[in-house]
């Protein structure tokens, strides 16, 4: 389960207050002060989903403020979903197998079982490099 810290940068001679946005994993991600409170950080951590192109939900998340006057956010349901859509998509991906499918002579990575699950494979952690590997593919088809 990932947490997602924010925390308040004061204003100096050349930025205003932001809020700095922080994921194991991630690179961090630092925007304007935009609004007031839990909502404040609420868009910030909206902000760096959109940056990062993830699957989450700020509405879905738990949030709290700790002593040291960070906030923190985390869903809790993510795992779960994903270990869900991660069964789906590998018992499709058995059942292809199993069935003989695959004995054909075209690219067996292009079959859509088998793309499914090494999408959500690679889109584990958020990441969307088989999209751009497939992009790229499709420019040197």
């Amino acid at each position: 389960m990932l947490a997602i810290h924010t925390k308040v940068l004061p204003a100096t001679l050349h930025h205003g207050t932001r809020i700095k946005v922080m994921c194991e994993g991630f690179n961090s991600v630092t925007v304007p002060y935009d609004g007031f409170g839990e909502s404040a950080h609420k868009n910030a951590v909206s902000e760096f989903i959109k940056r990062h192109k993830l699957n989450w939900s700020v509405e879905d998340m738990a949030i709290g403020q700790l002593p040291d006057g960070t906030w923190a956010f985390v869903d809790a349901e993510a795992d779960r979903k994903k270990c869900a859509q991660m069964e789906e998509r590998l018992r499709e991906l058995l059942q292809y197998i199993v069935t003989g499918d695959h004995y054909e002579t075209k690219n067996p990575y292009r079959r859509e079982p088998v793309v499914k699950a090494l999408q959500t494979l690679s889109n584990w952690h958020g990441g969307d490099w088989i999209d751009q590997l497939k992009a790229k593919g499709q420019n040197h088809a």
